[in-house]
């Protein structure tokens, strides 16, 4: 796993934001910072500081800083089955996860 995410990051093109979960409002601070990430199918991934718990497969460097891959997902694209996925990257990162419904910026 830790290769194919680093072949990703490594080659491939990619934006990114900085996401503080601890705004005020995180939920509306998810939003703004999300703003230009495109409705298009895609992959996405949460990087977040390196806790003292952290496994070394979840550890990436990013501009000198080591960064835990805390979370990753997937947005639209199309199932082996044929199914076509609804949510694109902006729809999917600003959506809710779990059960019960937890909104990503209070879940991350």
């Amino acid at each position: 796993m830790k290769n194919i995410v680093s072949e990703i990051v490594e080659k491939e093109h990619f934006d990114s934001f900085v996401f503080y979960q601890k705004e005020s409002d995180p939920i509306k601070h998810l939003k703004s910072v999300s703003e230009k990430v495109p409705d298009k199918d895609g992959i996405y991934f949460v990087f977040a500081k390196k806790s003292n718990e952290t496994k070394e497969h979840l550890l990436f460097q990013f501009q000198n800083e080591e960064l835990e891959l805390f979370y990753f997902g997937i947005a639209g694209g199309t199932t082996k089955s044929g199914k076509t996925g609804k949510q694109k990257l902006k729809g999917r990162i600003n959506n809710v996860v779990g059960s019960p419904s937890v909104k990503r910026a209070i879940y991350w």
